[in-house]
């Protein structure tokens, strides 16, 4: 077992937790869904530290520990606190890992600073600078309006099918919805609309630092199974497509999805000594499986 960490840093009065694992010359923050926490990335944080990298994991305000809040939750604000944990920490070129929404707030704080970062991973996101379709676009965009005229059990239930409906793991839906319970009906609803709000669709846009892209095979929440492939080929990489996974494809099938991260952080250029990685004693994993 690793030791655990657990902090906490003011960010304009809002008090924010984060897990702090392990060590290494490569640190990762990861960052959960909508509603989420950072229990969503529970069975990653255990092989990443063995491996021999630091692990931060964090609750996005205003969800999990991370309350109250002083500002409404946006993408923007979201985008700003990401930064500015990574500030806080003093993390050299950290790797950015998000999930879901958590996946848009990564991808924007790569693009507003890539100077801080050593590499993005992306499971299960949309593509927030790419061209997106009418019918892959207007979903996120509207989809707060949408849920804001129902009642709030009905929110609950739409979310728990949107996140775990195409799970094969049983477990998950009572899971998720425990989580959405735990936030008021509107920061559920800020939550979604700052999916929306991270979309600003720029052509000419690459990534510009090592970018790895994975989602469950099972994944067509907001299109990405549609999504990925174009985004991939844009990028000039290989997406990873988990078997037997829906949209937490980090929960559905975690072996497979942790191989995937430790063969990308493998695979970043001289920043670490796979001679003093465990990971490394039998050579870099395929990012194909």
């Amino acid at each position: 077992m690793v030791d655990v960490d657990a902090r906490v840093f003011d960010r304009h009065g809002t008090p924010v937790h984060y897990w702090d694992v392990g060590s290494g010359p490569i640190s990762v923050v990861m960052t959960h869904g909508a509603g989420g926490d950072h229990t969503s990335f529970a069975p990653q944080v255990e092989p990443l530290a063995a491996a021999g990298f630091r692990v931060i994991t964090w609750d996005t305000p205003p969800f999990g520990a991370s309350r109250p809040t002083t500002a409404p939750f946006t993408g923007r604000g979201a985008r700003d606190d990401l930064i500015a944990l990574v500030d806080h920490l003093g993390l050299d070129l950290p790797v950015l890992v998000g999930q879901s929404l958590g996946g848009g707030i990564s991808q924007a704080a790569v693009r507003a600073r890539p100077d801080r970062f050593a590499g993005l991973v992306v499971l299960g996101a949309p593509w927030i600078t790419g061209p997106l379709r009418r019918g892959e676009r207007v979903p996120l965009r509207r989809a707060a309006s949408a849920l804001s005229v129902l009642p709030t059990p009905l929110i609950h239930r739409l979310m728990v099918r949107l996140v775990a409906g195409s799970s094969p793991n049983p477990q998950l839906r009572p899971l998720v919805l425990d989580l959405l319970r735990r936030a008021t009906r509107t920061e559920l609803l800020q939550a979604v609309r700052a999916g929306g709000e991270l979309l600003d669709p720029d052509p000419t846009y690459r990534t510009p630092v090592p970018l790895c892209l994975i989602r469950g095979e099972r994944d067509t929440t907001f299109q990405v199974h549609r999504i990925g492939p174009r985004w991939a080929a844009a990028e000039g990489i290989r997406e990873v497509v988990v078997p037997d996974a829906g949209h937490v494809a980090n929960l559905d099938n975690p072996e497979v999805v942790t191989a995937a991260l430790i063969a990308f952080l493998l695979s970043l250029p001289s920043r670490l000594d796979p001679t003093n990685s465990p990971a490394a004693e039998g050579g870099q994993a395929d990012l194909s499986q």
